[in-house]
């Protein structure tokens, strides 16, 4: 099985993005849809060192 998920778009008013989900199997397609996922910003991430 392979998955494969591409951004179709961001909302960062919203903290959003919107995902395009595809799994396959021996290269058919056996799931496809649409996800809406939550995206911390950028202002909220915890500083890193380095």
């Amino acid at each position: 099985m392979t998955a494969t998920v591409e951004v179709m778009a961001l909302h960062p008013e919203k903290n959003r993005a919107t995902l395009r989900t595809v799994c396959t199997v021996r290269g058919e397609p056996v799931l496809e849809g649409e996800a809406f996922v939550s995206v911390p910003s950028r202002a909220s991430r915890p500083a890193t060192a380095g």
